[in-house]
């Protein structure tokens, strides 16, 4: 496959826009930032890590990516983490938390010697902040999640963490949390070029749809993301059968486990029992291939409606994705999401299964609300949330934070 260059992105967006990448990033050629994070396989922030890190390199910085380990035990404690501080009332005792800390404290040396930014992404691996004396430079915390509703507890139990950095990036403004340190706001994006989005001939679509029984004479509904209670699969599928009932249809939900999600395997099981043999309901684990991605950009294209049901959602790079290529998008009006439709003008937003199947069946209905949202959905992503923007606030960000010239909360 051809290595993606930052100047194949002059097809997608203004070519000013590249040259202004080039003359910004200027002062942070020969910077060296290491990435931290809990997986490179699955899960947003790695999808994310893995467009971003080879174009800042390309710009001239030396970006290096690591990701800590842990076992069975640690990944479960940090999923309890992740779904406290989404508010759930995951109960975590002095015990989980001395567990997490003595599992990422083992891992010092995933730091590398010399870096002028250290960039950890998410709480799993938090607490190497511990050691910034020791290798110097500027520390940032990129936090994924919606704060918003974290559960005070939790949260406390992580700030002592989060108060050592020198800043810290939040997707929206209402995620920040009040903090003594400098603050950044900016949310993820897509990458245009990636297999997952770039243009597919029909015939490949239709491929991935005969690969997995997915009929041709029946509307098209998907849902993609990790197999994640906050995703909900069940409210996808209470959804369709609401539909199903008017406008006969397919049920796609698909997605994989991430390396530090232990749940996804059991939670993958009780979709699977949640349809109920029902054979338009496609739940699909896909593993995480070279192909993968074209099948994911493939079951995007070939749906009539793509849903997102998530209860909770940092951002939900998949809802970008179906705006970017135009498919109309119905998603549970819930933290990220609300960032990326603009109710009634690209998509919709619901509150409950029976709202979503509403919605839906006004698409179904309704060529001219189809090609009114596709015009207006990829407008906006193009506009907000292309690769190109990310890089762009990154470097800015990194400019800011190395000059410390930034103060209080800065939204880019």
């Amino acid at each position: 496959m051809h290595k993606k260059s930052i100047f194949d992105y002059k097809s997608v967006v203004d070519e000013g826009e590249i040259e202004g990448l080039i003359n910004l990033s200027a002062p942070l050629k020969g910077k060296k930032i290491q990435h931290i994070n809990s997986t490179k396989k699955g899960g947003g922030v790695a999808e994310i890590l893995n467009n971003l890190v080879p174009m800042l390199n390309e710009l001239g910085m030396e970006n290096i990516w690591s990701d800590i380990k842990g076992d069975q035990r640690f990944f479960e404690i940090t999923k309890k983490i992740h779904n406290s501080l989404h508010g759930a009332d995951d109960k975590l005792n002095a015990d989980d938390y001395a567990y997490f800390e003595k599992n990422v404290f083992a891992q010092k040396d995933t730091l590398i010697k010399g870096a002028d930014v250290y960039v950890v992404h998410d709480p799993q691996p938090l607490p190497l902040v511990k050691f910034r004396k020791e290798f110097g430079g500027k520390w940032i915390w990129r936090c994924h999640i919606d704060l918003s509703t974290s559960t005070e507890a939790t949260w406390k139990s992580l700030e002592k963490y989060v108060s050592m950095f020198d800043a810290a990036i939040s997707h929206c403004p209402g995620y920040a949390k009040e903090l003594k340190i400098r603050q950044f706001i900016f949310p993820p994006t897509i990458d245009p070029l990636a297999a997952k989005n770039v243009d597919m001939s029909q015939d490949r679509i239709d491929g991935v749809r005969k690969k997995y029984g997915i009929a041709g004479d029946k509307k098209i509904i998907v849902q993609i993301g990790r197999f994640d209670r906050l995703k909900d699969p069940f409210g996808a599928i209470e959804a369709y059968r609401i539909v199903n009932k008017m406008y006969p249809s397919v049920l796609v939900l698909a997605g994989s486990y991430a390396d530090d999600d232990p749940e996804g395997e059991e939670i993958y099981k009780e979709v699977r029992a949640a349809a109920d043999g029902d054979s338009d309901i496609k739940v699909l684990n896909i593993p995480t291939t070279d192909e993968s991605p074209f099948e994911i950009n493939a079951f995007q294209r070939m749906a009539d409606v793509c849903l997102q049901m998530s209860s909770r959602e940092g951002f939900g790079l998949t809802v970008a994705e179906a705006l970017w290529k135009g498919t109309p998008v119905v998603a549970r009006d819930s933290s990220g999401i609300a960032l990326q439709i603009l109710h009634g003008i690209n998509g919709f937003l619901v509150k409950t299964p029976q709202g979503a199947a509403y919605r839906i069946s006004q698409i179904f209905s309704s060529r001219q609300m189809r090609e009114k949202f596709a015009e207006a959905a990829s407008a906006y992503v193009y506009t907000h949330f292309l690769l190109p923007k990310h890089l762009k606030n990154w470097i800015c960000c990194l400019n800011a934070a190395l000059m410390n010239k930034a103060k209080g909360v800065v939204e880019i």
